[in-house]
């Protein structure tokens, strides 16, 4: 189909859904199913112009999402809730696949002291910056707290976005494993040092550093006990695979919801198991190949759909500079610790652009700042905004340093 014949569908629709909409109201199934259609024709639409397909999801989500065109809603967001939990298990298992430490432990380990590096790099330079940019033109935010919040912020990635753009673009080097690795040991570094943070300056205790490091632990148990499932079901049963870890899957993320659990951190670690510890992470990798479009739309319309538009107009300058501050200092901070670590040096300077994208991890810590301080709604609205701008420019920047790479 040529392109105006899919541009022009991709209209059509939108308008058709506008209409329904506007005079009866659709039934929740129906509104779903035109949402994720109009996505996935835009998405094959514009992948071959370069555009990732996860972030036509991401466009046409926040577009036809409740801050404009109201088609997919806050009630629908809400309802999709527990599909995004599986979707996201989803990714993390097929990223958790992707790490093979065994047969290159030495490269993982210098990756992890890569990212190490990086993390002390950047903290130590943004954290004053931040500070004079607060002083300068939001000077209620000019103190101690919300300088500290943003600049663990600032180390935060998407390990979801990471693995996508990856599989994606089917990426097999040194870029694509340093960033992947590097972005799922960040996302555990990060939580951490956050809810040891939070638990200095909240006057609650519902978030002490001991109960979720407790909860960190479990996750990372659970998954290793999912991994060893795995490993045995694939090994004595090897029978209706798919429909095995789509209960594996629904049931897991129950289990996480009901004792709030990470869901990422359960599925990383059970593919990390299975990739290091079998013979079977490349066949799960086969199995979830042919739906793994699908997953992607789900999590990354719904991610788009989530988008505050009313944060990202209210602070869009200054979200802006923050923006090109992060982009900046995880240039340099990436440079100077690829030089440390002798990674190669355009790995090293690429890697810039896998980290710049920001999703589950960093909105959760907005909303639990947005909760826990006085000051935190003012300043979540601020953080909506830039991991807004990261989000969308992040995963297109990736792909195409990602191809310049090969």
């Amino acid at each position: 189909m040529k392109l105006v014949n899919k541009l022009f569908l991709i209209i059509i629709l939108t308008i058709i859904a506008i209409i329904i909409n506007n005079t009866i109201k659709l039934h929740y199934t129906l509104s779903i199913g035109i949402s994720f259609l109009i996505a996935l024709i835009t998405a094959e639409t514009f992948y071959p112009i370069g555009l990732p397909r996860l972030s036509s999801f991401l466009i046409i989500g926040l577009i036809l999402g409740p801050y404009v065109l109201n088609i997919f809603n806050n009630e629908l967001l809400i309802k999709t809730k527990f599909l995004d939990s599986i979707a996201l298990g989803m990714i993390a298992l097929v990223a958790g696949c992707e790490i093979d430490f065994k047969s290159n432990f030495r490269d993982f380990l210098n990756f992890g002291k890569f990212t190490i590096i990086q993390i002390i790099i950047l903290s130590i330079i943004a954290a004053p910056l931040l500070f004079l940019i607060f002083e300068i033109f939001i000077p209620d935010f000019a103190f101690i707290a919300p300088v500290i919040f943003l600049t663990i912020i600032f180390n935060a990635t998407s390990p979801s976005t990471t693995v996508s753009i990856i599989k994606e673009t089917k990426a097999q080097n040194t870029l694509s494993s340093l960033v992947l690795t590097s972005a799922i040991i960040k996302d555990i570094i990060i939580i951490l040092m956050f809810t040891s943070i939070l638990s200095i300056f909240s006057t609650s205790g519902e978030n002490s550093v001991f109960s979720v490091f407790l909860k960190e632990v479990y996750s990372s148990i659970l998954g290793i006990g999912i991994g060893i499932i795995i490993i045995l079901y694939m090994k004595f049963i090897n029978i209706n695979n798919g429909s095995f870890f789509l209960l594996i899957l629904v049931g897991t993320s129950l289990i996480s919801s009901a004792i709030h659990l990470n869901n990422l951190l359960i599925f990383l670690f059970a593919g990390i198991i299975v990739n290091n510890y079998s013979k079977y992470g490349h066949q799960i990798n086969e199995i979830f190949e042919t739906n793994f479009e699908l997953i992607l739309l789900v999590f990354f319309f719904s991610a788009g759909a989530s988008i505050n538009l009313t944060a990202l107009k209210n602070m869009i300058f200054i979200a802006i500079i923050v923006f090109i501050l992060r982009t900046l200092l995880l240039y340099i901070s990436a440079n100077i610790s690829g030089k440390i670590c002798k990674i190669d040096k355009t790995a090293s300077a690429y890697s810039t652009f896998g980290f710049i994208s920001q999703a589950g991890v960093s909105i959760g810590f907005t909303k639990i700042i947005a909760d826990s301080f006085q000051w935190g709604v003012h300043f979540s609205t601020l953080l909506f905004a830039v991991i807004s701008i990261n989000q969308i420019i992040g995963p297109i920047l990736f792909k195409i340093y990602l191809n310049k790479y090969e």
